[in-house]
């Protein structure tokens, strides 16, 4: 670490070390032993195995507080860390990808170019001095934004650094509520939204339930069968006006930044729509553009800095705050602030996931109400959703934590096993979610696979789109138990590293910023060696998160974490 420059330089290109990571780096794991065995052998050259540094990562806000635990257990840990430590910065995935030249973002009074490298970007206030080691998305960067962050990593050098797309964790993503200050849910009654429902509150079509009109909370409560199980002491309004109470509007709230759980969030809404579509029950479609082109850094998606009326319906324009839209107003540019706005404001509903839902006092049960920091001392809860498609008949709701009378300690409440639907099974049966899995088996590298359509239109077709999230997971689970307690609405989060960084312009950027290239690759080996390992599983299933299904867990330790240097 008190090397100069040209000591790191020197350190980067020793032609031992590059001939020891060359000859490493194409071995191919057999099994998790083999796995773990090649990981903590890469990227260690001959003179320097034990030895790491201080490095960073940002983006996804999902993955906060599970990046938390892992990074302080592994900190902790002198027989894995090689002496380094990691910390890692919630901003929001398009900021993250930001960070390696994905895509282009505007943080603050900053913008940031695709294709060059943004250590700028790294921090949430665009003045980051040091490149991160790994970024995190709530999305797997498609083709198109993998090869602008390679040019990036590449610029002007003659290496060849591919960036590894590391699935890493999957989370519930909670529609949250914060009642208005006179509406009451009784005690033990629990909101359960059947998916149809939750589309008409995200699209300002819930239909009037007298005496409460359209898109009041009233309304919403009746058409959720909690006719007996509330009270309110509103009154209407005059004319087409809303009132209070149960006669106030519901009021939506929206992330004011680039989230991949957004992306979650619409894509899943987008899937509700797609199959009342094959069902013959949709009457207009709000949510095509959040699937169909896969790239969701388009502004007709969800990673920009503002959410533009193409992403979102043009019905609800004037019903959504979007954290950006007025001087002075919270900012939800982060799910953490997100759900300290919905918090502090009766009458909002919004979405995030379960661990920030939960660190935000939201609970399933009235039982746990709190005041929240709003005078009024509304409710807070979070709803339960069908989760055998969309028929009303029938539906099935679920709780998005495994555990809904102790949920700050328990896992996601969702599908871990090997049925799923993926990239190298497409068209053969019913599975879980829509997973991007590499296909190389061969123990070469393979990237992320760049699809093409939207892979939810009726049947799943390859599309440029990976998701965990599936509104019929009862019914698509279809080998073995069927999955009756499995939330719908999840996202898959990813790390993104690097395959070297003792070359290129990575090397150049580290050495110039004061870090030892050698040492950042040891320890972002190690961090993700952990992240994977049974110690490291343990310390995600916990807090609203869980672990990645297994099959997918298999797929990342053979094809894709032995090539992190």
């Amino acid at each position: 670490m008190t090397q100069n420059r040209a000591g790191r330089r020197a350190l980067a290109r020793n032609k031992d070390v590059r001939r020891n990571l060359a000859r490493r780096g194409v071995v191919a794991a057999s099994g998790f032993a083999a796995t773990l065995a090649a990981v903590a052998a890469l990227g260690a050259g001959t003179a320097f195995a034990q030895t790491g540094q201080a490095i960073t990562g940002s983006g996804s806000s999902l993955q906060g507080l599970a990046q938390s635990n892992l990074s302080s257990a592994f900190n902790s840990n002198s027989s894995v860390n090689e002496g380094g430590s990691v910390s890692y910065t919630s901003t929001s995935s398009g900021d993250g990808l930001a960070v390696f030249g994905d895509a282009a973002a505007t943080i603050g009074t900053n913008s940031f170019s695709a294709g060059v490298l943004n250590p700028g970007a790294g921090n949430g206030t665009g003045t980051a001095t040091v490149l991160n080691a790994f970024i995190g998305s709530d999305d797997a960067p498609t083709s198109s934004l993998i090869s602008s962050g390679e040019t990036a990593a590449n610029h002007g050098t003659t290496a060849s650094i591919k960036q590894i797309t590391l699935p890493v964790l999957q989370a519930p993503v909670a529609a949250i509520f914060s009642l208005p200050a006179d509406v009451t849910l009784n005690t033990g009654a629990n909101l359960k939204l059947t998916n149809a429902l939750l589309n008409e509150i995200w699209t300002d079509t819930v239909p009037a339930n007298s005496p409460y009109p359209a898109n009041s909370w009233g309304a919403l409560l009746k058409d959720a069968g909690l006719s007996g199980d509330f009270t309110e002491s509103g009154t209407a309004g005059t004319g087409s006006a809303f009132g209070t109470g149960g006669y106030s509007e519901i009021q939506l709230v929206a992330r004011g930044s680039g989230s991949g759980t957004t992306f979650t969030f619409r894509g899943y809404l987008n899937e509700v729509e797609d199959l009342q579509n094959v069902a013959g029950t949709l009457s207009s479609a709000n949510w095509a553009n959040d699937y169909n082109d896969g790239d969701v850094n388009d502004t007709d998606n969800i990673q920009t800095a503002t959410n533009s009326a193409a992403g979102w319906p043009f019905a609800i324009r004037g019903n959504l705050y979007e954290g950006t839209e007025s001087s002075g107003s919270l900012s939800t540019t982060s799910g953490g602030n997100l759900v300290a706005y919905v918090k502090a404001n009766p009458g909002t509903i919004s979405y995030a996931n379960l661990a920030d839902a939960l660190s935000g006092d939201f609970r399933s049960t009235t039982g746990a109400s709190t005041t929240a920091g709003a005078s009024s001392g509304e409710q807070l809860i979070y709803a339960e959703v069908q989760n055998n498609g969309v028929s009303t008949s029938g539906a099935t709701f679920v709780d998005p934590s495994s555990q809904p009378s102790t949920p700050t300690t328990k896992p996601g409440n969702v599908y871990t096993g090997t049925n799923l639907n993926t990239s190298q099974n497409i068209g053969t049966g019913n599975g879980d979610g829509f997973w991007a899995l590499p296909a190389a088996e061969d123990g070469s590298f393979a990237s992320t696979p760049a699809w093409g359509s939207d892979p939810f239109a009726g049947s799943p077709q390859p599309g440029e789109v990976a998701a965990a999230n599936d509104p019929d997971v009862s019914d698509d689970v279809v080998t073995g138990p069927a999955a009756t307690g499995d939330y719908p609405i999840v996202a898959a989060t990813y790390d993104e590293a690097y395959s070297s960084y003792t070359t290129g312009n990575v090397d150049t950027v580290l050495a110039d910023e004061g870090q030892n290239p050698q040492e950042v690759a040891n320890t972002t080996s190690a961090y993700f060696n952990f992240v994977f390992s049974q110690t490291g599983r343990g310390d995600i299933a916990t807090d609203g998160y869980q672990v990645l299904p297994s099959s997918v867990v298999d797929d990342v330790e053979q094809n894709q974490l032995p090539f992190v240097p």
